[in-house]
């Protein structure tokens, strides 16, 4: 990704979609899917502090912003209108065990880290918050039902 941004040859949009085009080539590289009986939250830190933070939506989006090239984490992730994949609906259940709103947390109304600003430290945070709570048992857990609930089609072992 860095490379990407330092690139001197590309303007703003070619380094945009090569950013775009290596998001999509590596999340099911760093975000395993079916590798593990659950995906561990610390991909997700991995995988969204490796997005530029130029990147990121200053006010609340819905996933993208067209305007303007930025996204929310779940768009990072892969989300889209009325199109969960199994790595957003495993977050948001995630979430859901602890009580807090992915939403909530995306819109900077959750109090618990309203004095966090910044969109990406802000999520990062919360991804790590509730990484201390749940344990490997609830996340396997969590991991069965998001791939009978996401939009994304999967045999169910």
């Amino acid at each position: 990704m860095k490379e990407c941004e330092e690139g001197e040859s590309l303007n703003n949009w070619q380094k945009i979609r090569e950013i775009v085009r290596l998001n999509k080539r590596y999340i099911t590289e760093i975000i395993l899917v079916n590798e593990e009986r659950y995906i561990p939250l610390d991909h997700y830190v991995d995988f969204l502090n490796a997005m530029p933070s130029h990147l990121w939506c200053y006010n609340p989006v819905f996933y993208y912003n067209t305007n303007i090239p930025c996204w929310d984490a779940l768009g990072f992730l892969g989300e889209k209108i009325h199109r969960s994949t199994v790595r957003t609906k495993y977050l948001q259940l995630c979430f859901d065990k602890v009580g807090i709103s992915i939403t909530d947390v995306l819109d900077n109304k959750e109090n618990m880290f309203f004095n966090i600003k910044d969109n990406k430290d802000r999520f990062i945070h919360s991804i790590k918050y509730i990484n201390s709570i749940l344990n490997e048992n609830e996340l396997k857990n969590i991991y069965l039902k998001s791939k009978k609930l996401s939009d994304e089609k999967f045999i169910i072992e």
